[in-house]
C-alpha cells in the first residue's frame, strides 16, 4: 500500500516495485492511497490490478467518473 505516495517519485517507479513484490509472492495485492485520477491512470498502465483507497467518498467518485 502506497499511502501518500512520494511526489518526488514518479507513480510509475512506486507500482513498478511494487509489482515485482506481487511477482515474486512477497505481497498479493497492491493498494494506492490518495492519489488523484491522473495519477491512478498512470499507476494502472504499469500494474491493472490496484486497489484504490480513497481520501473520501467525493475523490473515489471523481477518479471512478473520469476513469470510464
Amino acid at each position: 500500500m502506497a499511502n501518500r505516495p512520494d511526489k518526488n517519485t514518479p507513480i510509475e517507479d512506486t507500482v513498478e516495485a511494487m509489482a515485482g513484490l506481487v511477482k515474486e509472492g512477497k505481497v498479493k495485492y497492491l493498494g494506492l492511497s490518495e492519489v488523484n485520477s491522473d495519477t491512478l491512470r498512470r499507476a494502472y498502465k504499469i500494474h491493472p490490478s490496484i486497489s484504490l483507497y480513497p481520501s473520501s467518498t467525493i475523490d473515489l467518485t471523481i477518479s471512478c467518473r473520469n476513469s470510464s
